[in-house]
């Protein structure tokens, strides 16, 4: 056996001509067998029922007289039914290197997390009418941590979600989460009390059932979808399985994962739908109308997107420069993420609002900011151009409170007659002037 996977590939290739015709002979019958049988009637658990019934074959032909037919016991003699073996822990005295342990143990873990997880996340992709919703992550995790440690405990293999049990369960209708306890409740029986029976079991139905659940496992569907609709992440695909191939399925799965990071970080770049810019008319009795600009900001606002963000409020905004604007609004109640450069981009677009030319001192002296909500209010404290705007009380909960207050302001009424509902308020009372504390509802 080879270190890559390539290299046992090459191996399998070159030795083609020494395979044997009693191998093929149950090989290749077996593995369309099982496609079409799959197929046709899938509700019988033909991956279970046809591997059995050919351990009568092993068994009958156990001399190889007749019929040169390989099993398990040809290839690993009669197999024990060993459940547990305790640990030797006096062989950590004899380590070399800890440093090595300790990499080799970080080694398995990542690959046991990474195939856990992508293996649940096939599953879930695969599955149909999926009443339970998504799996998990953090309880998918902490089931796979407590079965490492009792691995460890017993002298067991590292336990880890694999690609073709969960793709043979699932196919098969095991769908419940009791379907994985079940099975490995059979595997502990037979371990326990069959094991020298499934020595009898064929390599070539060994082969033949791992063939077929590894073709079934490849997605056609969505491939073909990524190649109609997503050539990027079609070509992307690709290269994860070849780089898997080549070097190693986890290297290939990290590679991918960046680079799928990488292209979502350009696509995010472009920050399609996250401003929109708008003027409403504002009239205050017999004053002359007067318009609102109102830049209303969505989605996650993030070191991703927020020079966009800023480019394209800023190149919206331009084009209302010569309109009779009182005052600006910036309503961020459609914001669902921020970082520090998605706040830096926001100050940024308050800041080249207050500079624009027709906002001045004799309007409302300022930009106003809504909808701020909990989920970004920390964040947005950390502008000072933030705090100085929920100071001096232009932080309102909605555009249609900006909207009454530019209409007072225009009128020349005073502020008190703005009425913002202490639930709905964005800043704290004691940092608002006194002209906001109230207790009266919203009636706007």
């Amino acid at each position: 056996k080879h270190p890559h996977f390539i290299e046992n590939v090459i191996e399998s290739v070159t030795h083609l001509g020494d395979s044997k015709a009693a191998s093929l002979g149950l090989f290749i019958p077996e593995t369309l067998a099982l496609f079409v049988l799959l197929k046709k009637v899938p509700k019988i658990p033909w991956m279970v029922l046809i591997p059995l019934a050919t351990l009568i074959l092993g068994y009958a032909f156990k001399s190889g007289d007749t019929w040169d037919l390989p099993t398990l016991m040809t290839e690993f003699g009669v197999l024990e039914g060993s459940v547990i073996e305790f640990p030797q822990f006096q062989a950590l005295a004899k380590v070399d290197s800890y440093i090595g342990l300790l990499t080799a143990g970080a080694s398995v873990c990542l690959v046991a997390v990474l195939e856990t997880l992508i293996s649940a996340k096939i599953a879930c992709f695969r599955a149909v009418n999926n009443k339970r919703g998504p799996f998990h992550e953090g309880q998918e995790l902490a089931a796979l941590s407590g079965a490492q440690l009792l691995c460890g405990l017993t002298g067991s293999m590292p336990a880890t979600g694999v690609f073709v049990r969960t793709s043979v369960n699932q196919l098969n209708g095991g769908t419940h989460p009791l379907a994985q306890f079940i099975n490995a409740i059979i595997v502990l029986l037979i371990t326990a009390l069959l094991m020298g029976v499934f020595s009898y079991l064929p390599l070539p139905s060994v082969a033949s059932v791992l063939t077929v659940s590894a073709i079934r496992m490849v997605p056609f569907g969505f491939v073909k979808k990524l190649y109609l609709h997503d050539k990027a992440h079609f070509w992307l695909c690709l290269a994860t399985g070849f780089v898997g191939i080549m070097t190693d399925p986890v290297e290939g799965l990290l590679a991918g994962t960046l680079v799928a990071y990488l292209i979502h970080a350009m696509r995010s770049n472009v920050a399609c739908n996250a401003v929109v810019v708008s003027a409403s008319e504002i009239e205050a009795g017999s004053i002359k109308s007067s318009f609102v600009r109102t830049v209303q900001l969505t989605g996650a606002i993030t070191f991703t997107n927020a020079e966009s963000v800023f480019n394209r409020g800023s190149a919206a905004v331009a084009g209302y420069e010569h309109t009779a604007m009182k005052t600006a609004v910036i309503d961020m109640s459609g914001v669902t993420e921020l970082d520090t450069d998605g706040v830096e981009a926001v100050e940024r677009l308050a800041l080249a609002l207050e500079k624009s030319s027709n906002i001045t001192e004799g309007d409302i002296a300022r930009v106003m900011m809504t909808g701020v909500h909990d989920s970004i209010r920390e964040d947005m404290n950390n502008s000072v151009w933030f705090q100085d705007a929920a100071k001096g009380g232009f932080e309102l909960p909605t555009i249609d409170h900006a909207k009454h207050a530019v209409s007072l302001t225009m009128s020349g009424r005073d502020l008190d007659a703005l009425d913002v509902p202490r639930t709905m308020s964005l800043a704290s009372a004691a940092d608002r002037p006194s002209s906001f504390h109230t207790e009266l509802s919203s009636k706007i």
